[in-house]
């Protein structure tokens, strides 16, 4: 059996733990171990190389040649399908002596780092560089693209930085292909449903594809049939919301998630029947694109609950939810700032209403459709209207 690279750290330093969790989620366990330098059977296995001080990390490969410093990260790095380019960029004749000056620098100063950096703003570290990455495509897009074609390249590139997320905090072993999958060709923001194996109970039969190609077809009638008889009417934006719900939500993302299910994954569709919905609390937490719902409780929900309580954990979801919303709707529309926020803010306080109000079934489905359906134009604001959706209607009667 070949030995495994072992990975030597100073284990009583914080972020020197939590970049060791990080490496334990991406790198493949046959072929490396952990061990703190403090160790004393690492500390033999070092020899005379040891550093007392440990100002640097170091790797024992499955060779036995010891490498220290930033030349250990890059080693790491290129054992990282997704960093191999960060590696090679690193080892240029310009970034070399930059980055390697920046890496002892950090090196001298991480206990005072580790005091100042907590658990969340690590998380937010992994964030910035893809969103530093992004940030010029997004520009140019925002100033050459029509605000239309804008809105869902940011809407892409937010949802893979939720997937990034999602998939960071799960820290699911993944090969590369099932990352691929799930970055790319999965809707749902559960990496551990994605990768379980247990099947659910079948689908029988051929009815629910049927019904989901039925869906599909219907969505895509709205949008490129319907669009050049109706787009510059007052039905242009009802067939809009239906069109890109039926195509997308109800229709093409129903279809993945019933050929996965096939191949034994233990995922469900994103939506689930969400006119049954029993409440409010029903629809946004059951019912209503299960993907956001599992996304919030996961990365807003449970360490906002776990410091101060459920009811301000509700609060939460719903201010992200609406300054995501935001982001995708009133800053391709160049207006209508804070009209979203706002509705999602309400949709938390009818949340909470419900749950002190003790009435009647009937009286709990009219209060959801209440609040659901009568703040809808602060959602679906005038800017937004006039400026996105018009537009694309008018763009996709022309095709």
């Amino acid at each position: 059996m070949k030995t495994r690279a072992i990975v030597c750290y100073d284990g009583s330093c914080g972020l020197c733990r939590r970049g060791v969790r990080f490496l334990k989620c991406n790198l493949n366990r046959k072929r490396f171990r952990f061990g703190p330098m403090q160790d004393p059977i690492i500390q033999r296995k070092l020899g005379m190389q040891i550093d007392p001080s440990m100002t640097e990390m170091k790797v024992i490969t499955s060779e036995g040649t010891i490498i220290g410093g930033a030349s250990a990260v890059r080693f790491l790095m290129r054992r990282i399908w997704w960093l191999r380019w960060m590696a090679a960029l690193s080892q240029t004749r310009l970034l070399e002596p930059l980055c390697d000056r920046a890496y002892l620098t950090f090196a001298a100063n991480r206990y005072e780092h580790s005091c100042r950096l907590e658990r969340t703003e690590m998380r937010l570290l992994t964030v910035a560089v893809p969103a530093l990455l992004t940030a010029v495509p997004l520009w140019l897009s925002y100033t050459k693209l029509p605000p239309w074609a804008f809105m869902w390249v940011l809407a892409f590139v937010v949802f893979l930085f939720l997937k990034m997320l999602t998939y960071k905090q799960g820290c699911v072993q993944m090969k590369r292909g099932d990352t691929v999958a799930y970055l790319f060709f999965w809707p749902g923001l559960n990496p551990g449903a994605f990768m379980a194996r247990t099947p659910l109970a079948p689908i029988e039969g051929l009815r629910p594809w049927g019904l989901a190609v039925i869906k599909l077809a219907l969505g895509l009638s709205c949008l490129f049939w319907w669009s050049r008889l109706l787009h510059q009417t007052i039905w242009s934006v009802p067939l809009a919301l239906f069109g890109v719900m039926l195509t997308l939500h109800f229709g093409a993302f129903e279809l993945i998630a019933f050929g996965w299910r096939r191949a034994g994954r233990q995922v469900l569709p994103i939506m689930n029947r969400p006119l049954r919905a029993t409440g409010l609390l029903d629809f946004w937490s059951r019912r209503w694109n299960l993907a956001f719902r599992d996304m919030a409780h996961v990365l807003v929900f449970k360490p906002v609950h776990k410091r101060w309580g459920s009811t301000l954990g509700l609060v939460a979801v719903f201010l992200v939810s609406g300054l995501l919303h935001d982001l995708i709707i009133s800053l391709p529309a160049r207006g209508g700032y804070g009209l979203p926020t706002l509705y999602f803010l309400i949709q938390g306080a009818g949340c909470l209403l419900e749950r002190h109000l003790q009435t009647s079934p009937l009286r709990q489905r009219m209060l959801a459709y209440l609040f659901l359906l009568g703040p809808l134009p602060l959602l679906l604001h005038q800017p937004f209207v006039n400026h996105v959706v018009l537009p694309m209607m008018s763009f996709m009667a022309t095709r």
